[in-house]
């Protein structure tokens, strides 16, 4: 892997010089690239035979990099998911069963219809990048707020995106945080639990 020049691009305002290398085996590709650009763009997934496609490819990625940074907001990801027995209506007699999602519970909770799951309760929630290009796409987020690898939202599940708020992410960080509590309370029942004969 043979360094043999240099260029110069524009990224974030930045002029940000980047090192062309060369090996036979992967043929032509830069260093020094931040990292955010190849995921969001998919920038460097096919091999380059000359320079000149490797700078023409990081031109167009580096435009719609730019166009998704200049369109993105942080986001909360979450899914709610219950119990039939918790969330739907019972139905008694000769029509037993569940119908309909109980007064005053969202019509975005999932549930199970599992009989031997009685009073079950869950939740996942991410935080996430959206970034709106010629589609809208949801990025996971790295520690220094940049946007990390791609999210794909789950196809049929009832997962909902809202605008991120401090007060907002510190909800579910609560919820998961008495989740837990309630889980260590609970064992303390099968740690200790007295056997009868």
């Amino acid at each position: 892997m043979a360094k043999i020049g240099k260029d110069v691009f524009v990224i974030k305002n930045e002029n940000i010089c980047v090192e062309i290398h060369y090996s036979p085996k992967t043929g032509f590709y830069y260093k020094d690239v931040p990292q955010e650009v190849y995921d969001l763009t998919g920038f460097g997934n096919k091999r380059y035979p000359d320079e000149e496609s490797l700078k023409q490819h990081l031109l167009c990625s580096l435009t719609e990099y730019h166009e998704k940074i200049r369109n993105c907001r942080k986001v909360i990801s979450y899914h709610l998911y219950g119990s039939a027995q918790l969330i739907l209506n019972k139905l008694e007699g000769i029509y037993a069963g569940y119908s309909g999602i109980k007064t005053g519970i969202s019509k975005q909770f999932d549930y199970k219809l599992d009989n031997n799951i009685e009073n079950m309760f869950g939740f996942t929630f991410n935080i996430l990048m959206e970034v709106a290009g010629r589609t809208t796409e949801y990025y996971h987020v790295r520690e220094d707020y940049t946007p990390g690898g791609l999210y794909r939202l789950a196809g049929q599940s009832k997962e909902m995106i809202i605008d991120w708020t401090q007060e907002r992410k510190q909800f579910f960080m609560d919820l998961r945080e008495k989740l837990q509590q309630l889980i260590y309370g609970v064992s303390e029942f099968s740690i200790n639990r007295i056997y009868f004969n």
